[in-house]
């Protein structure tokens, strides 16, 4: 039986960088990226192209769950922390470092730098457009996902009333195509959705990247209006090790600005048995005060012993994080369970 640690499937994915801000906002594409423009035809006339920003998505999304499933469909995120503090006796000081290793691997998510998405003509047959997504590691070096695909727009679900209603206009397209990453090959299927009304614009996607016993399930929404934006990833993991419908990992990235207030929230969690953050769900809530400040709040929840603590960490102006825990019993509790007994 494998044991899946959920932090490091939360790096593995996360640890592909700036693809998801940039993506989710075509002023914001990073520099080098080479797109088709958009249009009806496509770049081969067969199926429409994806634009610039759904370009950069598409991409995001397929590379992110396919990296996620290589990793935990060969068992590759089997490492456990605990061992690393099983020495130190002071479950304050293993809960900060721990805490503090998962917010550098959020912080490289956020980052927009470093990465790279290229759009060209397929040389598969069956598919029309390719997408060459590029992202620099953590601690240097690069990886690389291609991606062949086509888009098939929906007509009977898609419409346009046009400005002489000034209502709505809705696409939506079918995508199906293949993916190479590591040696392999994983078949990635999805649905991509988007509503223009006014000066509002929200986008939809789910991909499914399947292995040979394993899946991973990846649902996306947009919402954009002036003032106000709201972007969130959810994935979810899938053996044959579980009964259907049970993903083993799930987790969530949720990033919001409204008035220029930015707010983030970072959800996940692990139903891997044997694991030891196994049903424990670990939430962030993140915001910058008006003075400039970032307050964390940090929550655990225990599915099966229905237990719950929480921690607020404050960053001074060199950035680095105070913690202050409350209930320490429960944190006492959680940390023998995470970490093993205090000696």
């Amino acid at each position: 039986m494998k044991k899946t640690l959920t932090v490091c499937l939360l790096a593995v994915v996360l640890a592909l960088g700036a693809v998801l801000l940039a993506a989710c906002d075509p002023d914001k594409l990073p520099e080098g990226s080479v797109y088709y423009p958009d249009s009806p035809g496509g770049g081969t006339g067969q199926t429409p192209a994806a634009s610039a920003s759904n370009s950069a998505l598409i991409g995001y999304s397929a590379a992110s769950s396919v990296s996620a499933l290589a990793v935990l469909g060969s068992g590759g995120a089997a490492t456990a922390s605990a061992e690393a503090y099983a020495l130190d006796p002071d479950y304050k000081v293993m809960f900060e470092e721990e805490f503090l290793k998962q917010l550098a691997v959020i912080g490289s998510f956020i980052d927009r730098s470093g990465m790279s998405v290229t759009q060209g003509v397929s040389q598969k047959e069956g598919y029309d457009h390719t997408l060459t997504v590029t992202t620099l590691l953590p601690g240097g070096g690069e990886t690389s996902f291609v991606l062949d695909y086509k888009l098939t727009e929906l007509t009977g679900e898609s419409r346009a009333y046009g400005d002489k209603f000034d209502l709505d206009e809705e696409k939506n397209f079918g995508l199906d195509g293949v993916m190479s990453y590591g040696g392999a090959t994983y078949a990635v299927t999805g649905k991509l959705e988007t509503e223009t009304e006014k000066d509002e614009t929200e986008r939809e996607l789910e991909l499914l990247a399947v292995g040979e016993d394993c899946c991973i399930l990846l649902s996306y929404g947009s919402e954009k209006e002036p003032g106000e934006s709201e972007e969130e990833f959810e994935y979810a993991f899938y053996n044959s090790e579980r009964p259907v419908g049970a993903p083993v990992e799930e987790y969530s990235i949720e990033l919001g600005n409204e008035d220029g207030k930015e707010e983030t929230e970072v959800a996940f969690i692990s139903r891997a048995d044997g694991g030891n953050w196994s049903d424990i769900a670990v939430e962030y809530e993140a915001e910058t005060l008006a003075s400039g400040t970032v307050r964390l709040i940090i929550e655990l929840k225990d599915l099966t012993a229905r237990r719950s603590a929480r921690a607020v960490a404050t960053a001074s102006e060199g950035g680095e994080f105070a913690f202050t825990f409350a209930a320490e019993d429960n944190w006492n509790a959680f940390g023998e369970k995470i970490f093993g007994s205090a000696v």
